[in-house]
């Protein structure tokens, strides 16, 4: 079953960065005022959200990797 949601292709948007941090071993988004500590389960999310990629697709492509 589709839903409106599996449509949608998510993406950071303008002013966020995703970035790995070696020495926190974890990704963390960074922003203008500051920066959030991602856990394991966000990191792989937030990787994917590329703007190319639908919501289903990403969910299909973590079913695979975990």
């Amino acid at each position: 079953m589709t839903t409106p949601s599996d449509a949608l292709q998510p993406r950071i948007g303008p002013g966020f960065r995703l970035q790995w941090e070696a020495a926190q071993g974890c990704h963390v988004l960074l922003y203008p005022e500051g920066m959030v500590k991602l856990n394991g389960s966000a990191g792989e999310i937030i990787q994917r959200c590329d703007g190319q990629r639908s919501v289903a697709a990403i969910v299909a492509e973590l079913e695979q990797a975990f």
